[in-house]
């Protein structure tokens, strides 16, 4: 790894625009990027522990690196073609775990839509709430592959997507699986000091095929969150910097033609408030109340019963999480991101909490100017 660092820190570096939310992937286009061929590195270190003991899921530790070097290449100022692997190193596992990332980037004259095939901008980057979406599928489904249109225009801005996530041969004993989602925003104020959207999202994850061969059944599972987010900007000097309070109804639907889940339709309330303080630590509180709740892609924390093989269930869901949240630039291109998570079961009376810590490492070296 010392000798990858070296030989990166040798070649010329391209200065990438600094991405806010240090996690995401960012999709950035430049005309003075056209006709270049550029090495584009990226890692993500990560140290993520759950200090769990209820009956609904399992405490663990995530320990390790994640590795993606990809060589692109920007035919025209909205084209750009990547390709690379993906290379993740978690602690106390003998062997790598390595998968190939390719894509085709391609963004509209008037620079409203950009349109992904092959790897998509997944995992966080969709951006939905925790509760249908885990946001450690940051490390634990780093890729997603499929297509994607990305849109952003001055009264909406949504994320339209196919992940193909199990193919199948004739004959397979396993079950074609894919994810088709939609994750977007009504922007119905848009002032300096004062945002107010209206947030829509949902995905339904399908489980079949018609040429394997198996005993399983077909299942379809939908889930879907909307509400209001209403953020407040302060000036850059007060101590509280951004205030954001957002309220969602969530839904869960079993749609599958022989439902086999012990709760076959849920929904619940989520609120959040967020306190970003103008030394980057912030505070997020949020309150679940879900009743028969279940996602197939979601926090299992949220859901209703247990996602460890115990015939538990808790009819009703109180949760109550106090957030605290650290990020920091490090140096250049290196950021720096801690989560502090403890909740209150209600229900259970039950405390417990996680941690964790992520690493982000981000650069584009160029290797040619102009191909022609």
């Amino acid at each position: 790894m010392l000798f990858v660092f070296t030989l990166l820190t040798a070649l010329h570096p391209v200065c990438a625009q600094y991405d806010e939310y240090l996690l995401n992937s960012p999709q950035e286009f430049n005309a003075a990027d056209s006709g270049k061929l550029e090495l584009r590195f990226s890692s993500l270190s990560y140290f993520r522990n759950h200090e769990y003991f209820n009956q609904i899921w399992d405490g663990y530790t995530l320990f390790g690196n994640q590795f993606n070097p990809q060589l692109s290449f920007s035919p025209s100022a909205r084209l750009r073609v990547e390709g690379g692997v993906w290379i993740d190193k978690t602690y106390g596992k003998e062997k790598l775990e390595l998968q190939p990332t390719f894509s085709v980037k391609w963004k509209t004259a008037n620079e409203k839509n950009t349109f992904l095939f092959g790897n998509i901008a997944g995992n966080i980057n969709h951006g939905f709430v925790d509760a249908i979406y885990d946001y450690e599928r940051l490390i634990t489904h780093r890729n997603e592959y499929g297509v994607q249109w990305l849109h952003n225009s001055k009264r909406l801005s949504h994320d339209l997507f196919i992940n193909w996530e199990k193919y199948i041969a004739r004959g397979d004993s396993t079950q074609e699986e894919f994810t088709a989602g939609y994750s977007g925003k009504v922007h119905l104020l848009r002032k300096e000091k004062w945002n107010i959207d209206i947030p829509l999202q949902g995905y339904l994850n399908h489980n079949g095929g018609q040429i394997n061969l198996t005993t399983k059944n077909l299942t379809t599972f939908a889930n879907a969150a909307t509400g209001i987010s209403v953020k407040k900007k302060n000036s850059s000097n007060a101590f509280i910097k951004e205030t954001r309070a957002e309220v969602y109804y969530v839904t869960y639907t079993d749609l599958s033609p022989n439902p086999g889940q012990l709760y076959k339709n849920g929904d619940a309330l989520m609120g959040n408030l967020l306190f970003k303080s103008k030394h980057h630590i912030d505070l997020m509180l949020t309150y679940w109340s879900g009743s028969d709740f279940y996602s197939s892609k979601g926090n299992p924390l949220y859901q209703n019963y247990s996602a460890i093989g115990e015939s538990y269930s808790q009819k009703q869901r109180d949760l109550l999480f106090v957030r605290l949240l650290w990020d920091k630039k490090l140096f250049d291109n290196f950021y720096a991101h801690f989560r502090l998570e403890p909740y209150y079961d209600m229900e259970a009376s039950l405390f417990e909490y996680s941690y964790s810590l992520f690493i982000t490492y981000r650069q584009n070296f160029l290797l040619r100017d102009k191909v022609k």
